[in-house]
């Protein structure tokens, strides 16, 4: 769990060199979040994405921000997700 104003750090790692991507769920009592976020790069050219949506019994605001992207390859990139 993580403590409300705190935050937790993951690295997202692929063995592909054009791809990589992770979904979870965040859930603090009656709240839940879905988080996804991916990168994929077709001929060199990155794409990222981010989405969050409330999922649990008790509506949570849930945000994905990508917040830094690397325009060469490996693409490396930085999000924040956010349920409040």
């Amino acid at each position: 769990s993580i403590s409300a104003g705190s935050s937790k750090t993951y690295t997202v790692s692929s063995p592909y060199t054009n791809n990589a991507s992770i979904h979870f769920t965040y859930s603090y009592g009656s709240k839940s979040c879905k988080f996804d976020t991916s990168v994929t790069a077709i001929n060199g050219i990155p794409n990222w994405t981010k989405a969050a949506s409330s999922t649990g019994s008790t509506y949570a605001t849930c945000e994905a921000k990508i917040t830094y992207v690397k325009m060469t390859s490996p693409f490396d990139y930085t999000v924040e997700f956010t349920m409040r």
